[in-house]
């Protein structure tokens, strides 16, 4: 599950899902209509809050299972860092 999380991670900074709906709107109604329509992200599940809770879920996954496997805490390590290297910059507060 943990290596997994590693391939989620890679899909969401692309974007796939906003550019699927672009693809599939603008034949239909036009390039700059299918902008407007595609271009809110899904704050439900690609929002802060949502994303946050999901890394906790990884978190207590690891901490259950390194008792049984201790290699999970390397696994733990390297997706916390790949979430720091693909979502560190998307902080909504302005950085002074």
């Amino acid at each position: 599950f943990m290596v997994l999380q590693w391939v989620t991670h890679s899909m969401n900074i692309t974007r796939y899902m906003n550019l699927i709906k672009y693809l599939a709107m603008r034949p239909i109604v036009g390039a700059r209509r299918a902008k407007e329509f595609c271009e809110p992200e899904d704050q439900d599940y690609y929002g802060f809050g949502s994303r946050s809770a999901r890394w906790t879920i990884m978190l207590t996954i690891a901490l259950v299972f390194c008792t049984l496997s201790p290699l999970i805490s390397i696994l733990t390590l390297i997706n916390f860092a790949l979430c720091r290297l693909i979502y560190g910059g998307s902080s909504s507060t302005p950085r002074s």
